[in-house]
């Protein structure tokens, strides 16, 4: 791994697990949630107890992944991470671990592959050039 790589892994690498990768994309879809509404929506389907579900979400609060607030008396859970700074990341981990080589070659197939709205595509581009003038 190169320095300026090196910069940009110790920024946006989360080291995301499934669950968390799951949980992110349910609240990047769907935006703000309480941890009944993950649970009906991943939870169940995952096999877990609510309890679990809170407990999961309260994990990744800590980890900083996602904010919590009370509204109401219920904890409302939103992503601290964006869906492009999490798939940076997760370019990166793959980058590393899988390829064992750099990263511009996996973000050029990530942007040909479109998957990502024009705003993501902004800021993914955006995190790289803030990390290459780090990185200098």
């Amino acid at each position: 791994m190169s320095h300026k790589e090196a910069a940009l892994s110790s920024t946006y690498r989360h080291d995301l697990n499934s669950t968390e990768l799951a949980v992110l994309k349910v609240l990047w879809s769907a935006g703000r949630r309480s941890a009944r509404e993950v649970h009906e929506e991943i939870g169940a389907a995952q096999g877990w107890a609510p309890s679990t579900t809170r407990t999961t979400l309260d994990r990744m609060a800590k980890k900083g992944l996602l904010r919590k607030e009370g509204f109401h008396g219920v904890q409302l859970y939103t992503p601290a991470v964006s869906r492009a700074a999490g798939l940076f990341g997760l370019i990166l981990e793959f980058a590393d671990k899988v390829l064992d080589g750099p990263v511009a070659p996996v973000l050029s197939l990530v942007e040909e592959a479109g998957d990502l709205q024009p705003e993501e595509l902004a800021e993914l581009r955006e995190i790289i050039a803030e990390q290459e003038g780090h990185s200098r």
